[in-house]
């Protein structure tokens, strides 16, 4: 409480993916969502209520649940929100591309937002480290069951993370 103002701050369900682990919890950014994941003075993100599992095939250990976790914004491939109601109130830009994008473990199929102007060859500028994609499809290439939704509302794609995309027809 500030001056007599109360603020609240939106919280996401999401599900968090780097290359060695999975997490499902809940975040709580400090302002606008894609502001804040694009926050260059911010290294960590934290999430609360979360469940933490390792993605490493013959895994000796089980995924453990904490009150809270602090994750190295450029170890991840991607984060997205599982609840669509969340994701339809976050602002992102309207005009968008259908892509698929190649993150190691991962391909993501979706419809990227981007500026009108942008170029194909160019689509994921330096501007920003996260990128929107909404109507996602999530392809997990290793054996056995993802223990991640296969389909997301919205998505925000590390730019570092994406080894190779381009556009598809619909």
């Amino acid at each position: 409480m500030f001056g007599g103002i109360e603020r609240s701050l939106a919280t996401f369900q999401v599900e968090a993916l780097s290359a060695e682990y999975f997490l499902r919890g809940q975040f709580k950014p400090l302002g606008d969502l894609g502001v804040f994941l694009n926050d260059r003075r911010r290294d960590f993100i934290r999430l609360d209520d979360v469940e933490l599992i390792p993605l490493v095939a013959g895994r000796q250990q089980r995924g453990v649940r904490r009150e809270a976790v602090n994750v190295h914004k450029q170890t991840l491939l991607a984060l997205s929100l599982t609840v669509a109601d969340e994701a339809q109130g976050v602002q992102i830009l309207a005009s968008k591309r259908p892509v698929v994008f190649y993150l190691g473990s991962l391909i993501v199929r979706g419809e990227l937002h981007v500026n009108v102007d942008a170029l194909d060859e160019d689509l994921l500028d330096d501007a920003r480290d996260f990128h929107p994609v909404s109507k996602a499809t999530i392809y997990y290439l290793h054996n056995g069951a993802a223990p991640f939704a296969r389909e997301a509302p919205l998505l925000f794609v590390q730019r570092a993370s994406v080894q190779a995309y381009h556009l598809y027809e619909e």
